[in-house]
């Protein structure tokens, strides 16, 4: 699951898989967030990503 906050003067997207190593990564625009978070959670769902691979 896929979780967004605001964090100073950006987007802080956080992506959560079991089997897979926490995901974080800062925008600076919401949609980038958003964009994002769902790239990373389809590429775990199809097993596209490492399970040690830190972005």
């Amino acid at each position: 699951m896929a979780s967004i906050r605001k964090h100073r003067d950006k987007y802080q997207a956080r992506i959560r898989r079991q089997g897979f190593p926490t995901l974080t990564k800062a925008f600076h625009r919401l949609s980038d967030a958003k964009e994002w978070a769902r790239l990373m959670e389809t590429q775990a769902d199809r097993q596209e990503l490492a399970l040690g691979r830190r972005l």
